[in-house]
């Protein structure tokens, strides 16, 4: 399992460096606006003999870049982008580091070693191991330091322009193979030299994004840590901080609440006023009236600007019908039949059916639940329309309600809807879907809430796939 671990660790990293665990977004800038306020630092600090004047150090060329990467981003040697102050750097006698009164750290080739008397660097800065067998850890070749310190030789030791590039660069460098890389020369003494690690080449983001490509690398690495010595335990972990998070969504814990936000109860107002308005147009069927929900009926309490209410009186709901075996083909004639779970397949419609003459029809983006047989199967529909047999029903939502809320809903509340089936072939009915007691907040906070949600089960998701092993480990990063 440890091994296992270090490999999640690492597929996280390398997705990071290649722009593949966040969204670009273009409003964040470019990564060449980083790099002029960089050099434009570092000729401040030359100019104050803060920081030594070095060469130039060569432009990339073609065959060195060993994947592409964001067009908003660069590539960038690390030289170009550090401020070096390994000359600062200055050994300490075995003598004055065993001393117990002595208060600061000393960092060397295995990372910290003892304490001494004063310090050389007092600030934030990234540790990257030069000589001394497997530097600081079997996992890091990087770590951050902030504060008062003192370093020795066997550690270079880096400034960058803030935090989050500081950051950056560490899991940027523990990302790396760097004896794989040919960068570590000695066999005695592995050492890694100052003009390799300068002239390693760095996939640079724009500064915007690297923030949010750090925040998601820690909350990723946060459920690694969780993980226990066995993929079930692990998998485990992770079903329970999916149901966390969908509990604490609907509890109304997951997002602070925004008192300037409509209200739900004027929000529910204006669903039944479309409803009427449809009816008056006969645009659908008069609804027979849900009862109201009693106090006994309410499971948990919610924030004020919320509500309770019957699912049926915020949604629309189709129910299926079966069709005659003459009455569907397998020639692709006609829409898609839906008939049961056998159609669902993690989050795809399989469609083996087709019918001519369609009865009952769900709709592109309709949540489609499957209630016969196999209860609690969903997806939304992508096909513009679809025949549903009586094993599905399709949820539409009104024009004022999030449906991925809804369908996040009843994820969590999974295991009170199939209590809700009946008879020895599991089912659930019209009713007991319309009459679910629905926490419902303001449209606003149904969408940062959903927003939440997405990210957390991507993070969920990254890591089932790594377990299961569905997610290919982009761990050769050689050329780099």
């Amino acid at each position: 399992m440890t091994h296992t671990v270090e490999l999640m660790r690492k597929r996280v990293l390398d997705m990071a460096i290649r722009g593949e665990l966040v969204e670009q977004q273009s409003e964040e800038g470019d990564a060449k606006n980083l790099i002029n306020s960089i050099n434009e630092e570092k000729e401040r600090l030359i100019s104050e003999k803060v920081l030594r004047k070095t060469n130039l150090l060569d432009a990339i060329t073609e065959e060195e870049i060993p994947f592409s990467i964001p067009e908003k981003w660069s590539w960038i040697r690390l030289g170009e982008i550090s401020y070096n102050y390994d000359s600062k750097r200055k050994p300490v006698s075995l003598k004055d580091r065993v001393d117990q009164d002595k208060i600061y750290p000393y960092y060397g080739a295995t990372g910290e070693i003892d304490q001494v008397e004063n310090y050389l660097f007092d600030g934030l800065y990234l540790l990257i191991g030069e000589d001394g067998g497997n530097f600081f850890t079997s996992k890091d070749n990087a770590f951050l330091v902030q504060g008062k310190f003192w370093a020795n030789n066997h550690v270079h030791v880096l400034q960058y322009l803030d935090l989050t590039l500081t950051q950056y660069m560490k899991h940027f460098m523990n990302a790396l193979d760097l004896p794989e890389m040919g960068l570590i020369n000695g066999i005695a003494v592995p050492k890694l030299n100052q003009t390799n690690l300068n002239n390693i080449i760095v996939p640079l983001p724009p500064l915007a994004e690297q923030k949010r490509i750090v925040a998601k690398i820690e909350k990723i690495f946060a459920v690694i840590d969780q993980i226990g010595t066995k993929k079930e335990e692990a998998l485990s972990i992770i079903r329970n901080m999916r149901q966390t998070a969908l509990k604490d969504a609907i509890m109304g814990v997951l997002v602070e609440q925004d008192e300037n936000e409509e209200p739900a109860s004027v929000l529910y107002e204006k669903i039944q006023a479309e409803k009427e308005k449809l009816v008056k147009e006969k645009k659908m069927k008069k609804e027979k009236p849900l009862p109201e929900i009693e106090v006994g009926e309410i499971p948990f309490d919610i924030p004020e600007s919320w509500k309770w209410v019957r699912l049926g009186n915020v949604i629309y709901l189709i129910s299926g019908r079966d069709l005659a075996t003459n009455e569907f083909n397998y020639e692709n004639k006609g829409l898609p039949y839906i008939t049961g779970a056998s159609n669902f397949n993690n989050g795809e419609l399989v469609i083996n059916r087709w019918v001519e003459n369609p009865k009952v029809i769900s709709k592109l983006d309709d949540l489609l639940i499957t209630v016969k047989g196999t209860v609690g199967e969903m997806l939304f529909q992508k096909e513009e329309q679809a025949h549903i047999a009586r094993q599905v029903m399709a949820i539409r939502k009104t024009s004022r309600t999030n449906l991925k809320f809804i369908k996040y809903f009843l994820d969590a509340e999974l295991t009170k809807l199939k209590d809700r089936a009946k008879s020895m072939i599991p089912g659930v009915s019209r009713e007991d879907i319309l009459h679910f007691e629905f926490p419902m907040p303001p449209l606003v906070e149904q969408e940062r809430i959903v927003d939440k949600l997405d990210e957390i089960m991507e993070i969920c998701d990254q890591m089932e796939a790594i377990f299961d092993g569905t997610s290919e480990m982009k761990m050769n990063l050689n050329a780099v």
